[in-house]
């Protein structure tokens, strides 16, 4: 008997890995976003938001801190089907903004967030995926409608900058 749970073991954490892999990352490819981590690396700091209602990225925006110099970039997606079309624009944000930003996401505990909660989910509402990358540290907080409101209020402060 233990030799046949240990055969299971071994054949199904495979096939269930590289699907949840390719599932859980999904939105990278269709919003042509490489991961944080190799964006980062020229950077002092960066975030990005992707805000994805009803299983499409509408929103993908990325702040950094290069060198004292701070930068949002903001794609603004439209679902067409399989070939999604992205509009992008790029503007420079003052040092207040960065600073109001760091401000919530500290309120937020966001480095010490756990990354997911398998137990909400849903099948409409918006998820919302926060990434941070600094001083070879990255994090994310994946969150479907999420209840933590400081969490909430960093994501919709990103928003508004975009807009």
């Amino acid at each position: 008997m233990k030799y046949i749970v240990l055969i299971l073991i071994l054949l199904i954490p495979n096939n269930l890995i590289s699907k949840s892999y390719t599932d859980e990352y999904w939105y990278l490819n269709y919003s042509k976003e490489a991961p944080l981590q190799k964006i980062a690396k020229n950077s002092d700091e960066t975030y990005r938001l992707f805000i994805i209602p009803l299983g499409y990225v509408s929103h993908v925006i990325r702040i950094e801190l290069i060198k004292d110099k701070y930068r949002l970039y903001y794609k603004r997606g439209k679902s067409s089907g399989k070939s999604p079309q992205f509009t992008e624009t790029v503007k420079p944000l003052t040092k207040n903004q960065w600073q109001d930003f760091i401000a919530l996401l500290n309120q937020a505990s966001f480095w010490l967030l756990p990354s997911l909660e398998y137990d909400k989910l849903g099948m409409d509402g918006i998820t919302y995926i926060l990434e941070g990358a600094k001083s070879n540290q990255y994090h994310f907080v994946k969150r479907w409608s999420p209840k933590e409101e400081s969490f909430l209020k960093t994501c919709k402060y990103l928003g508004n900058l975009a807009q």
